[in-house]
């Protein structure tokens, strides 16, 4: 039995023009009678795929979601947001400077260390900056992280930021870069406290 569009919705009316769905392209063909049922596959397919990659790339990304201030907080800042910073008493705890229990320049060390173990490119040392270039692995995009050093009489703080050249919202992006960056500076010296300040 051929398949027949069913005529009575006009929005199906203003995409497809041929009572006969095998002229039309797939996607299109979203409302069709096949023994009296509708079929919405494909037209559910592409509604939803464009929901399904935004959360496949956040969920790759890892972030605390119900950590505070809370997921509808988190998710607004994911999606608007292509920068992740630290900053003292920031709402997000893990964007808190970490304190590390060695001196500034033996954590510069481990910053740069810390960078080529992540395969992060273009690392330089600038007026006592680390910076380096994080690229995506699957559309090569590239994000910009600078470190800044604060020494203390309990360690050395870090500041950090990353920040994307393209795009509103990271899906949480920049701050799993500097959450990695941490971990791995942890890893190589160690730290003194979660996080500097509550």
């Amino acid at each position: 039995m051929p398949l027949s569009v069913r005529r009575q919705s006009p929005l199906l009316g203003f995409f497809l023009h041929t009572p006969r769905c095998e002229t039309i392209v797939p996607p299109l063909c979203f409302a069709v009678q096949r023994d009296g049922n509708i079929e919405m596959k494909w037209f559910s397919l592409l509604l939803a795929l464009p929901f399904l990659l935004l959360a496949g790339a956040l969920l790759l990304n890892r972030p605390p979601m119900l950590a505070p201030p809370g997921p509808m907080e988190r998710l607004r800042t994911y999606l608007t947001t292509n920068v992740a910073e630290t900053r003292d008493g920031h709402a997000f705890p893990e964007l808190r400077p970490p304190l590390f229990a060695v001196d500034a320049k033996e954590t510069q060390d481990a910053v740069v260390a810390a960078m080529r173990s992540l395969e992060w490119r273009e690392i330089q040392v600038v007026q006592g900056e680390v910076r380096a270039v994080v690229v995506s692995a699957l559309f090569g995009f590239r994000d910009d992280v600078a470190v800044r050093m604060e020494e203390t009489e309990r360690g050395t703080l870090l500041y950090a930021c990353s920040a994307s050249r393209l795009g509103q919202g990271d899906l949480a992006a920049n701050a799993r870069h500097l959450q990695a960056l941490f971990a791995e500076v942890e890893r190589l010296v160690g730290k003194e406290d979660a996080h500097s300040a509550p």
